[in-house]
């Protein structure tokens, strides 16, 4: 009788191998090896935002949080109507 290796032996060549293949392959980029010691977040442009008037401000400081405010804070999803609401469009007639 021929010895089949079980499914999770095969898992595990199968990862193993997968895993080798993927050290052996991938060359690290120059922007990983950067230790962040040249990162400035002050001349990141994704800190920054514009207002209204075309003033640049950065993200979350109390310009920001003066800007949410007089304009009605964060965004939220309108949400569907209530249980409530449908209860009251229901016709009491049809409850019997």
């Amino acid at each position: 009788m021929s010895h089949q290796p079980s499914t999770a032996e095969s898992l595990k060549n199968s990862a193993s191998n997968a895993y080798s293949a993927v050290v052996n392959t991938v060359v690290p980029s120059s922007s990983s090896q950067n230790t962040g010691e040249d990162y400035d977040p002050n001349k990141n442009a994704a800190n920054f935002a514009k207002d209204t008037h075309g003033n640049t401000f950065k993200k979350g400081d109390y310009k920001d949080q003066l800007n949410q405010a007089a304009h009605g804070g964060t965004k939220q999803p309108e949400k569907g109507e209530s249980y409530v609401e449908k209860g009251m469009v229901f016709p009491l007639s049809t409850i019997r």
